[in-house]
Parts: C-alpha cells; structure tokens; sequence
C-alpha cells in the first residue's frame, strides 16, 4: 500500500509541470537561435543589399579597365579615378599593378553571395575598419555588437565609422569592405572598396525590428512561463488534496505512509528509535448516535488537534479511518513512552468537560538501523504499512474491554496472530476431513457403580499439528462464528455413535 501510495503521490506531482518545464526550456533555446538567425540574416541582407549598389560601380571600372587594352591607359585611369572609388589593380598572387587612393585591403577573405546577382564575388577585411566581413555561410556580415556604439553620440567609435561631414539627421555610417571584380584580362583583377553605407534613420529602423522580434519572443516566453506557474500551482493544490482528510482537514493515512516512510529511511534517523502508534477513540459510533455525525467529527478534530499539540519536531500524526489516528514518535525507552501514552490519553479523555473518553493504543517499535559493527544503515526495507498493521493487532487485544489501554506488538503476539490465521485457513478443510474426533467422559453413578451419562468432548487431530487441545482453537471457532459448525458436526457424531450401539445392543445413556 506504502509503495502505491509513493508511487501515486510521484505520478500527481509531476503531472503537467515537467512537460510545461520543458516545452518552456525547448522554446526558449529555439526563440533564442531563432532570434540570432534571424539578426544575422536580416543584417547580411541589408548589408547585401547596400553592397550590391557598390558592385554595380566597380563592375564600371572593371569594364573602363578593358578599354585600356585598345586606347590609352592614361586616360582611361584618368576615367577610372574620377569614380571617386579608392581602387587596386592586381595580380593573380595579389600584387599590386596599379593603385588609386589609400590601401587599406588586407586580402584576407573569401567568396560570398551577392543576392542580387546570384554570383560569387570575392571580398577582403578592410584594416581600419573591420566592421563588414566574409561570413562562414557565404554571405556578408556585419558586427551586431558595435550598434550601440553607433548610436551613442558620445561613442569613441563615432569618428571612425561616421561621415561626420554629413548633416547630424542624416549623419552616414561608411563602413568598407573591398570587392575584387575580373577584368577582361583572367590574370589582371579590379580590387576596390565598397562602402556600406546607412543613416541614422536605417539603423533605428532596423534596431525597431530588432527590438520587435525580441519583444514578441519575450510576450509567448512570459505567457509559456505563466502558464508553467499556473501549473506549479494547481499541482501543488493537487497534492494538497490527495495529503488532506476530508474529516479533520490535517494529514490523511496517504500522506503519513508517504512522509514517514520517507523520514525512516533517511540516514540521520537510523540512529534513533521510533514507535508507530495506532490510536482509536474507543465508543465513536456511539457518542455520534447521541450526538450526530457532524458533532462526533468535530470532537475527532479536536482530538486531532490535541494530539499536533502534544509532538515533538519530527514526529507526526494522521487521521486515518473512522476513529483512528496513526501517529510516528521517538522514543527512548518503553517504559517514557508508555508514560508519554498514558498522559496523552488522560489528555485526550478530559478534552470535553460533559464527557470521559476512553483511548485504546497498540504500539510497534522501531529498533535503531545498526549493522553487525553497530555504525548506522538506512532502513531500505522498513514496510512502514505492515509496522501500523502490528500496531493496530496489539490494539486489537484490548478491543475485549472499553476502558483505555495500552498495548505493545511482540513476538508472542505475532505468534498468536500467526496460530490465528493458521486456524481459520484450514478450519473448513479440517471440519470436511473429519479431522475433529469425539471422545466421551463416562459419569458413574457412585452407589451403584452404573454409567448414567457421558460427556462429549473435541480433539482436533490436525496432520500439521499434531493433536490440537480445544483450549487451543475454540475460542478462535466461538470468537469468527465457526463454532456453530462444530456444534453440528458434534450432535452428528453423538447422534451416529449411540445409533451404533443400539446396533450393538449396548444401553444407551
């Protein structure tokens, strides 16, 4: 019953949190890579974008160069620099032919993407302003994390990626990147800086989008959250429930398997000892006839709450069934817990001033939890279920009387309990193999030395047992009502022997 009763208050806890846990873990991991993705992507396009308007440019000088070929080469630089674009003329190994404007191309890149033209073009770092750059993924990138800076005014990274010759509402952002163009010569290369180029108003519209996305992510991650609360919450009230009694709003009989199981078998408990107490409030049913249900259940709460009054820390009480109360305490001796017993139930017998209530207590003990060196082991086999089960039969002994008592579950009890159960399992076979047998105690008249009656008596010749005395199994007959079966098998016998002897010729007494 303990190990259901665990496994059901597991099964109740965990129902909706961990799967809300998770899914809100899951979606927050993937919010967060999709948040990334879509800056990094959404920040490649826009710098693709603009990129794509420099290429266009360097594609011109790139086709000026051929006519070098066939005209004169003075003038056609002379058309190239009026471009206004700071270019290299190099090499297959990147030396350079020819130059115009400052060199700040490091030649370290890599081939990328441009959307609009669906073609690889190879880019390269700018030294001074390494902002734009070759991603892994083939397409052009752009440092995220240098957007607060261009949007403080007191940035020191202000000058260097500002034109601050532009008016302050249209102050540019001028970051370069250099592209390397194929001329019409395959071993001669046009490598020139592009510019990405934006305004103030671009990157508050694209930090709004930024913010936008994050936003919406953060309003579902809040909403999965509350509803993981939510969840917390209803499962907490779910084992209040399944812990509370519906009569004495306290512990119930599941919660006291579940929470004492869980204190003995603690290590730090091992080194103590304890007693599982069955307690019941003797004549309930009666004092609730005189009284109605609803007064006797409001007296078992008062009761209860008495009984809270009187613990120690780590000790516990439960209102199990009916008039029962199961309780877990620490104990020293038997004999300061049998005075700690008797004063709680003086306690609880004085708690109605019009009343005398009497309180029958059947007690199993826990020994300490020692190996053979006597160091301290976990109780991992304590059946805390089958400890209450001892208790509430050494209560039972007392059942004979309605007086208050204690009584202590021992061996000799469980023997008896034993011997108990052994009779009635094989009562009825016994009473069908006619294993009872019928002896007859003759009475003599003493004047005349004539037999004038006999007395008939029961043995049980058990083949399990041996020879039963009648001391030993019929109060057990008289006390489950089996004994009216032996009453007719007796009058049978009695009835078919003195037949025997009329057959006989015998006298019949």
């Amino acid at each position: 019953m303990s190990g259901k009763s665990e496994k059901r208050y597991r099964k109740i806890k965990r129902t909706h949190i961990w799967s809300s846990i998770f899914e809100f873990c899951i979606f927050t991991v993937v919010s967060a890579l999709m948040l990334i993705f879509a800056i990094e992507n959404l920040a490649a396009y826009v710098v693709d974008t603009k990129i794509a308007g420099e290429y266009d440019r360097i594609d011109t000088l790139a086709r000026l160069y051929a006519h070098s070929q066939t005209h004169d080469s003075s003038e056609i630089y002379s058309l190239m620099n009026e471009e206004g674009v700071d270019y290299l003329i190099t090499d297959d190994d990147n030396n350079i032919l020819y130059q115009n404007g400052e060199n700040t191309c490091t030649f370290d890149g890599g081939p990328v993407t441009l959307t609009a033209y669906d073609e690889k073009v190879t880019v390269y770092r700018d030294s001074e302003k390494d902002y734009v750059y070759p991603g892994k993924n083939g397409r052009l990138m752009l440092d995220i994390r240098r957007f607060r800076e261009w949007m403080s005014e007191d940035s020191e990274e202000e000058e260097k990626v500002f034109d601050l010759e532009a008016p302050q509402d249209a102050k540019l952002i001028s970051l370069p990147i250099w592209l390397s163009v194929d001329t019409a010569d395959p071993h001669t290369h046009i490598v020139a800086k592009a510019l990405f180029k934006a305004n103030r108003s671009d990157i508050r519209m694209f930090t709004t989008l930024i913010i936008s996305i994050v936003a919406l992510i953060g309003v579902i991650l809040i909403t999965m959250l509350g509803a993981a609360i939510k969840n917390v919450i209803r499962q907490r009230r779910m084992v209040s429930v399944f812990f509370t009694d519906v009569v004495t709003d306290g512990h119930n009989w599941t919660w006291f398997l579940v929470r004492g199981e869980r204190a003995l078998r603690k290590w730090s408990s091992s080194k103590n000892r304890y007693a599982v107490i069955s307690l019941m409030f003797v004549n309930y049913r009666n004092y609730c006839v005189c009284h109605s249900i609803a007064e006797g259940e409001k007296l078992l709460c008062r009761f209860y709450t008495l009984i809270n009054r009187s613990l120690n820390k780590k000790e516990i009480c439960a209102h199990t069934t009916s008039s029962n109360f199961a309780l877990l305490l620490r104990y020293n001796s038997e004999e300061e817990l049998r005075n700690r017993l008797k004063s709680l139930t003086d306690n609880l017998a004085s708690a109605d001033r019009d009343h005398r209530f009497a309180f029958q207590i059947g007690v199993s003990l826990i020994e300490k939890a020692v190996d053979q060196y006597g160091k301290p082991v976990k109780r991992k086999d304590l059946d805390l279920d089958n400890e209450y089960n001892n208790a509430s039969a050494a209560r039972e002994t007392l059942s004979a009387t309605e007086d208050s008592g204690i009584a202590f579950f021992d061996d000799r009890l469980k023997d008896e309990q034993k011997w108990l159960d052994d009779v009635q399992a094989r009562q009825q076979r016994a009473l069908e193999n006619e294993e009872f047998m019928v002896y007859y105690q003759p009475k003599y008249e003493p004047k005349t030395g004539m037999i004038r009656g006999a007395e008939a008596l029961i043995r049980w010749r058990s083949p399990e047992f041996g020879i039963v005395p009648p001391g030993r199994f019929i109060p057990i007959f008289e006390k489950n009502g089996f004994i009216t079966n032996i009453d007719h098998y007796m009058l049978r016998h009695v009835a078919a022997d003195q037949r025997a002897w009329l057959d006989k010729g015998y006298s019949i007494v």
